[in-house]
């Protein structure tokens, strides 16, 4: 599956760079230079995949939902 990304973004003029590390902590006292990414999730067709998938996405959408209500309560504060 990697083999198959790399070929895929190989093809695309306007991809410069894969860089498969995720900027552990240990770097940061290196002061790498930090870009953004994107980032790709696959999972398998079974029910185990799917239900692992919807569990991720819920996982997701909780916590972003989570920081939205806290700025808002922190508006509400000051």
């Amino acid at each position: 599956m990697l083999l198959n990304l790399l070929r895929a973004m190989a093809q695309q003029p306007d991809i410069d760079e894969v860089n498969l590390v995720t900027c552990p902590d240990w770097c940061e006292r290196w002061h790498f230079q930090v870009a953004n990414r994107m980032s790709l999730r696959c999972f398998n067709t079974n029910l185990k995949g799917r239900i692992y998938s919807f569990l991720l996405s819920a996982k997701t959408y909780l916590k972003q939902r989570s920081k939205i209500n806290t700025k808002t309560f922190e508006k509400h504060d000051e």
